[in-house]
């Protein structure tokens, strides 16, 4: 037997061993219960974004706030949202912060959009810009019949490197249209008459034009690239699939041409009015594509 010195101490180490035992029991306990809280708070989370995402039509959600961070390369950049003033509501429901990127086949990556879209442009709105395009006055001062409203120097709202060593008076808001201002010196797109210059006048009279964006779908494009999200973008995004998409209308009809004089994908004298329109629509043919709708169809091409 011990002396009674010694049992207390014994039944003191076994008193605090059974203390540490029991803290991490609860500790154990009170962490499995966070995790279970943390685990719910992300599926409520979840599940309210996919009822927000489903009233947006389809759209991801990404909360507008002051200032929007814009990545690229892997870096993030802060820039402070423009300012833009043409159209009803033009800065549209909230912004995406991650800007586009360019994929091995040229063509551009919105990271937010879903993949049952297949928005894939592959000119940015400068590159059209640039390249010559809409007889050099798609920024010219207007009329909106849509809003009612008249408006002057829209080309300002374009970021200043998009359009930086441009004319504006000549390549970006000139009242007339001059086709040798075009890549392909060609007039392209409908009209009502002659003084319908740039088609706008028909664009409004088939109701394609929404009031947040009154100089059509190129100025969508343009606040879309930067990163506005509006209620408008998925018809705009399902015009452009029909237009330019893989079952494009105007794209095949540009491949079908190319296949059957037997030329190459980028020949200036196959359809140049549909290759200029195209080019409106941010796209410009690549071998990759007469490559996919050639085994889409079967068809063997000559190497």
């Amino acid at each position: 037997m011990g002396s009674k010195r010694e049992l207390c101490e014994v039944n003191g180490d076994t008193n605090t061993r059974d203390k540490k035992q029991k803290q991490q029991i609860v500790n154990s306990v009170v962490k499995i219960e966070l995790k279970k809280k943390k685990q719910s708070s992300k599926k409520k989370l979840r599940v309210e974004d996919e009822k927000e995402r489903k009233k947006a039509g389809g759209m991801p959600i990404v909360k507008k706030v002051a200032e929007k961070t814009m990545k690229k390369g892997g870096v993030a950049m802060k820039k402070e949202l423009p300012e833009w003033k043409i159209g009803v509501n033009p800065m549209g429901s909230h912004w995406c912060n991650v800007l586009p990127v360019r994929k091995s086949d040229g063509s551009f990556k919105f990271a937010d959009l879903p993949s049952t879209r297949k928005f894939n442009p592959n000119l940015s709105p400068s590159q059209v810009l640039r390249m010559g395009s809409f007889g050099g006055g798609y920024f010219r001062s207007i009329k909106s019949s849509v809003t009612g409203k008249v408006y002057k120097d829209a080309w300002k709202e374009l970021p200043t490197e998009w359009i930086k060593g441009m004319t504006p008076i000549s390549q970006l808001a000139s009242q007339k249209y001059v086709k040798s201002v075009n890549k392909f010196g060609v007039d392209c797109g409908a009209k009502v008459d002659k003084k319908d210059t740039h088609g706008l006048g028909y664009w409004e009279m088939k109701d394609w034009i929404n009031e947040q964006d009154p100089y059509g779908w190129f100025m969508w494009y343009c606040r879309f690239f930067q990163g506005r999200r509006s209620d408008d973008d998925e018809r705009q995004i399902s015009r452009w699939e029909k237009f330019a998409g893989v079952k494009g209308r105007f794209r095949n009809n540009l491949i079908k041409k190319v296949l059957i004089a037997g030329a190459s994908y980028d020949d200036p004298s196959v359809s140049p009015v549909v290759r200029q329109s195209l080019q409106h629509w941010g796209f410009e043919l690549q071998q990759c594509h007469v490559d996919i709708y050639a085994k889409a169809n079967k068809i063997k091409l000559e190497k």
